[in-house]
């Protein structure tokens, strides 16, 4: 009888998610496709690989992404206004 599979380690990038915006995101830029597929496929990762339902993981990462974005906008907005 095979064993369960174990959830694959995830990246470390994932991990902390601390708000920082993926590599290719500027403060002006929409979110790419890219950035969102790469995150949602470690979304997929850390919740064990499970069949179905990519759009969860897909969602999610558009949001994440998208907020990430937004504060890397407003925090060089900030250090814009404060080197005025």
């Amino acid at each position: 009888m095979p064993s369960p599979k174990r959830p694959r380690k995830t990246s470390k990038k994932i991990e902390q998610s601390s708000g920082q915006p993926l590599d290719s995101l500027n403060a002006d830029a929409a979110p790419e496709h890219g950035d969102i597929a790469k995150l949602a496929f470690e979304f997929w990762e850390q919740r064990g690989r499970p069949v179905g339902s990519p759009e969860q993981d897909w969602l999610r990462a558009e949001k994440e992404v998208k907020r990430r974005a937004a504060a890397s906008r407003r925090k060089s907005r900030r250090s814009g206004a404060d080197n005025s």
